[in-house]
């Protein structure tokens, strides 16, 4: 009688050989079965583990960083209400840097706007508010392309052509 050997978690699991000389196939398939589940087992665990130890270095560093961070939130406030005739003033700074300073009356208002951005950057632009809507100006806003200021003033000097008129029939 012959013994085939087939090491299974260290462990040795063997398949008996008949007197007819042939090995039993289920026994070897559930030997070969055992074995690549338990390497198959033993892989997620240890990637699981991983996926554990990664979260948990994440969540240590954010609330590290997160408990760093000190909100100061003061906002500075003057409002001077309307005299009597119509006019206001009003301003407001943050310690964080925002700043907005307004004056006007019943007609419009003209202001100013400071902050930082997010990327450091100091970002300044005033602001009209009138009968002609509200306009602002500052570096960062971007300006009308050229193109459509000519389209603009295409259309202004053509007037519009009445279709129903203009047909000849």
């Amino acid at each position: 009688m012959f013994e085939t050997y087939l090491t299974v978690n260290n462990s040795v699991c063997s398949d008996s050989v008949s007197d007819s000389g042939l090995t039993s196939r289920s026994s070897r398939v559930e030997s070969v079965k055992r074995y690549i589940w338990n390497i198959f087992n033993w892989e997620m665990m240890w990637s699981f583990g991983k996926l554990l130890l990664a979260f948990a270095v994440a969540f240590t560093s954010a609330a590290t960083a997160n408990a760093a961070v000190v909100f100061d939130r003061t906002i500075y406030y003057r409002n001077t209400p309307p005299d009597a005739a119509g006019h206001y003033r009003f301003e407001f700074q943050t310690t964080n840097g925002i700043t907005t300073k307004a004056a006007g009356n019943e007609n419009g208002a003209v202001g100013v706007v400071q902050y930082v951005s997010l990327e450091g950057i100091p970002v300044t632009f005033t602001y009209v508010a009138d009968a002609d809507g509200y306009r602002a100006e500052g570096e960062h806003i971007p300006a009308v392309p050229l193109h459509v200021l000519r389209q603009l003033e295409y259309i202004r000097t053509h007037p519009a052509v009445d279709e129903h008129r203009s047909r000849r029939w």
